[in-house]
């Protein structure tokens, strides 16, 4: 088993928003591969190419990681199948595909032109390209940061290398969002159609705003020289709610951390009051026999003192006889 480094997705990890995230972007790219030849690029752990090969005649998973590629191929068995160890910006492959992938990896090579030259090289003059990458102006001001990535782009860096290399384009946004659903029961009910309704918290309450004001954390484009097939948003929904049920279970860990510093902060303090009492009769009792050291001692010096009094007394005596006083 892979072991997680940060640099790609295993599906067993658990992270649900991580997962709903790759996850959807394979599932959303699935409706454009029936009965197509199919290339993953950077096909990492080999989840997306086994997902794509569901429906695809044939596809292939590339990735530069051989434990990567060892991994996928004794986990992932299907005739259509295939992995092979290489880098994506000079593939070992001399055939051509109708579609190509490549989610999250143009922003881990600095030469990305080499990516997207291979990629022409690779696909069909009617092929599709379906490719994704953070928005590296919201991703910096995120939690997300990836010591693996070579080279972030903006929105208007993406479109403009994308639009050096395909005549058409069409552009997704994604991002995930904790959402209330309304779904159909019945099938009198299902038109297909998803109205969307968005809200943003703003001074201390939600509002309404328009789609216009939604912000891709990740930006998905297909492209191609030909027609791009119809293509319309999509929603992926979590049956497990595995996000609420992390969140729950990270407030309940917390809680119980707190509880558990409470218990220490009240045996710390405990144990300060046994400590401050003790010092106290300690104290009490230096200040005790410091009264009977100073007992002893003016006893002492007043045995001592008495003679030498009751001789000073007799001298000044015998000097005023003497003196005739």
């Amino acid at each position: 088993m892979l072991e997680w480094t940060g640099e790609r997705f295993l599906p067993w990890l658990d992270e649900p928003a991580m997962a709903y995230e790759h996850l959807h972007r394979y599932a959303y790219a699935a409706q454009f591969v029936r009965n197509k030849c199919v290339l993953d690029m950077a096909s990492g752990e080999g989840y997306g190419a086994d997902l794509l090969a569901g429906t695809a005649a044939w596809t292939v998973g590339i990735d530069y990681d051989e434990a990567a590629v060892r991994h996928a191929v004794s986990r992932y068995a299907r005739a259509n199948l295939q992995y092979l160890c290489g880098s994506i910006t000079s593939v070992p492959i001399r055939g051509v595909f109708d579609v190509i992938v490549c989610f999250e990896a143009i922003e881990h090579i600095e030469h990305q032109e080499l990516l997207l030259e291979e990629v022409k090289r690779l696909l069909t003059p009617e092929g599709l390209f379906i490719a994704s990458t953070p928005n590296k102006t919201l991703y910096r001001q995120s939690d997300k940061e990836n010591r693996y990535h070579v080279r972030e782009l903006s929105r208007r860096e993406f479109k403009e290398l994308i639009g050096r290399h395909f005549h058409n384009v069409m552009w997704f946004g994604q991002r995930t969002h904790p959402h209330s659903n309304i779904w159909p029961l019945t099938r009198a009910g299902n038109h297909g159609a998803v109205q969307e309704q968005i809200v943003d918290r703003q001074d201390g309450e939600f509002a309404f705003i328009s789609q216009e004001r939604r912000s891709p954390l990740y930006m998905i484009a297909l492209a191609s020289d030909s027609t791009i097939p119809q293509a319309a948003g999509s929603i992926l929904v979590d049956h497990s709610d595995g996000l609420f049920r992390q969140k729950d279970s990270a407030i309940e860990w917390r809680t119980e951390q707190v509880a558990e510093r409470d218990r220490e902060i009240r045996s710390l303090m405990e144990r300060i009051h046994a400590q401050t009492v003790e010092i106290l009769r300690q104290e009490a009792e230096i200040a005790r026999q410091k009264h009977i050291i100073d007992q002893i001692l003016h006893s002492r010096s007043w045995r001592l003192t008495a003679p030498l009094r009751s001789l000073k007394k007799r001298l000044q005596k015998y000097w005023r006889i003497g003196s005739g006083r």
